[in-house]
């Protein structure tokens, strides 16, 4: 291995221009790989595209949380877990708004009422309300039929629903959805992390960490 070392990022970087070449080719002729072989279409790539994505993900919920599009995600994962550990905490108004400028235009943008594309779980006093995104009031209404179903449900079950079509909402948004379903159904639901039963607040300083989500004690969640 050591004798090729030196020869493998030069082919790496052969390969993956290779393949940009012949994406770029495939691109300016209007042509796309199918299950059935090379097809071309009769619009431009990024429309097709657009419509294809729309036709699969029908139900797919909006996620204004600008940080997500950069290429280094580490702020944005940490401050999306921040604003989990708030919402759990049933934070008031005063609280939050002694948080950064970047974490208030965040909660504003994804969960207030009235903005668009956002969920619209708060009022502008901070208030939890019902949905006003249809998309998202939908579920919650069925994670409410799921548990109600099921007497208990694992929250790994969600993420194999609701990352796959028709929703396919990323692992982050579906966290942050997850938070604000359970803290508007806090009198009626109970949360543990392998049969160990945590208050909601508690569950939410174990899930969102001070640098990220803890997918794993996530997974290992079960809702009552």
């Amino acid at each position: 291995k050591e004798k090729f070392n030196r020869f493998i990022p030069d082919f790496k970087d052969k390969a993956e221009n290779l393949v940009k070449d012949r994406f770029n080719e495939l691109v300016s002729k209007r042509l796309i790989l199918t299950h059935t072989g090379i097809t071309k279409i009769d619009k431009r790539p990024k429309l097709y595209f657009d419509s294809l994505f729309d036709e699969l993900y029908p139900s797919v919920i909006p996620f204004p949380f600008t940080e997500f599009s950069n290429k280094s995600l580490g702020k944005a994962k940490r401050n999306l877990s921040r604003i989990g550990r708030l919402i759990l905490s049933g934070a008031a108004f005063q609280v939050i708004h002694s948080e950064t400028t970047e974490i208030k235009n965040r909660i504003e943008s994804v969960l207030f009422e009235g903005r668009l594309g956002s969920w619209g779980v708060f009022n502008s006093d901070y208030q939890l309300v019902s949905p006003t995104n249809l998309k998202v009031r939908k579920i919650y209404e069925e994670l409410d039929e799921l548990v109600e179903k099921n007497n208990c449900l694992g929250l790994d079950q969600i993420f194999d629903i609701y990352q796959k079509p028709p929703y396919g909402i990323n692992d982050y948004a579906l966290a942050l959805l997850i938070a604000t379903y359970l803290i508007q159904r806090k009198i009626e639901l109970r949360v543990s992390i392998n049969d160990r039963r945590l208050r909601l607040e508690e569950w939410g300083n174990e899930v969102f960490t001070d640098k990220q989500v803890n997918f794993k004690n996530l997974f290992d969640t079960t809702v009552i």
